[in-house]
């Protein structure tokens, strides 16, 4: 019975050491389960945090992006304003000197002028041949060839020959030089 003894003995103290083993075990395994856990918090909280600071970084980027943008688009429309302040004084200039020159005008001592330059008038000449000379704008040829040279009313039509556009042209490059 002594060996029986013994044997039930040795035999509780192994269970009690396997129990004590399993639950060591156990407890290893809850600690380690506790431990996966505690580790699948870590890395969301950090895929979370690498997020969010990717997020800032974006954010940083683009906020960068605008502020070159607007700086640039500041830029191009100082320019445009600048060149057209130039332009806008330039024409405006011109346009000053235009005014200025058209308000010196005599319309009619301008027209005058022309038909003392071109003998020409309301009378229309007589019939030009090859053989004619060509007429000239002295009074003589004048008077010969039917051209008047008397001053112009304000009834007096347009004479011959007379361009406003080339009046405007001359008017418009006296002022320029």
């Amino acid at each position: 019975m002594d060996a029986t003894f013994k044997a039930a003995a040795s035999i509780k103290t192994c269970n009690q050491a396997s129990n004590k083993k399993c639950a060591e075990y156990e407890d290893d395994i809850r600690s380690s389960f506790k431990k996966d856990q505690e580790y699948q918090i870590a890395v969301d909280l950090s895929q979370s945090s690498h997020w969010a600071q990717h997020w800032e970084t974006s954010l940083d980027d683009i906020q960068s992006l605008e502020t070159n943008r607007l700086q640039l688009l500041k830029s191009i429309v100082n320019t445009l304003a600048h060149m057209l302040t130039y332009t806008c004084s330039n024409d405006e200039q011109a346009c000053q000197r235009m005014m200025s020159t058209m308000e010196d005008l005599d319309v009619n001592e301008s027209m005058n002028q022309f038909i003392r330059e071109h003998g020409t008038g309301k009378i229309k000449p007589g019939r030009w041949t090859e053989s004619s000379a060509v007429p000239t704008a002295s009074t003589e040829t004048r008077k010969q060839t039917g051209y008047q040279t008397s001053s112009v009313s304000s009834a007096t039509k347009i004479p011959i020959g007379f361009s406003p556009t080339r009046l405007v042209y001359q008017v418009y490059y006296r002022t320029l030089s």
